[in-house]
């Protein structure tokens, strides 16, 4: 998605979440798109038609489900639309539990929104620091010119998400190279480090 924003499948459990893998669509017998069109339905059941949006101040909309798939629900156009905006929407999800929707027509709601987006990226659930925008069902990265109410703050929270992308992976790198040491030094990783491989579960 705008090639920042990642979707998922996932078996949604009552204590844990595990991402779907190749194996399991095998098994059931239905390819990646079968099975994306399922979750999607899946996930437009959970959300219902009415409602969707509480009107914050400063003219931004928050998402009410508060369902850990809050962040999810920006691949549902008919959903964003539900913000009233002519002239497209401004969006982000910088938390599992948050979607924040701004009319890119409102400068000041999407400078309320780029503010908001920082605050609420604080969390252990961090999706992304980016704000998009959405026109015509196309999600892209939100770009403004340099007289705009909120480029400094958008330039700040694109400066904030490169940060944080650089500091996973330099997390990951280190946990490889100390995993590869294990390895060589015991001939298999320990349970810790089996444990947090990208198809475990992990908890709501």
């Amino acid at each position: 998605m705008a090639d920042w924003l990642a979707l998922c499948l996932c078996l949604d459990r009552p204590t844990s979440i595990r991402y779907v893998n190749p194996s399991d669509l095998a098994t059931w017998g239905v390819t990646e798109d079968e099975a994306f069109g399922i979750g999607l339905a899946g996930l437009e059941r959970q959300s219902g038609t009415e409602g969707g949006f509480e009107h914050e101040q400063g003219g931004v909309y928050r998402s009410v489900y508060q369902d850990t798939y809050d962040a999810a629900r920006a691949a549902l156009p008919w959903l964003v639309r539900k913000v009233p905006a002519p002239g497209g929407r401004a969006l982000s999800v910088p938390n599992r539990n948050t979607l924040l929707v701004a009319s890119l027509d409102d400068e000041r709601a999407v400078l309320e929104l780029a503010q908001l987006t920082e605050r609420e990226a604080d969390d252990p659930r961090r999706v992304s620091y980016r704000v998009f925008s959405l026109v015509d069902e196309t999600l892209t990265p939100l770009r403004v010119n340099e007289q705009h109410p909120a480029g400094v703050a958008l330039r700040r929270l694109a400066a904030l998400d490169v940060a944080d992308q650089s500091a996973i992976q330099r997390d990951r790198l280190h946990e490889t190279d100390l995993l590869a040491f294990i390895q060589k030094q015991t001939r298999r990783p320990p349970r810790y480090f089996r444990s947090r491989a990208p198809t475990t579960s992990y908890p709501h």
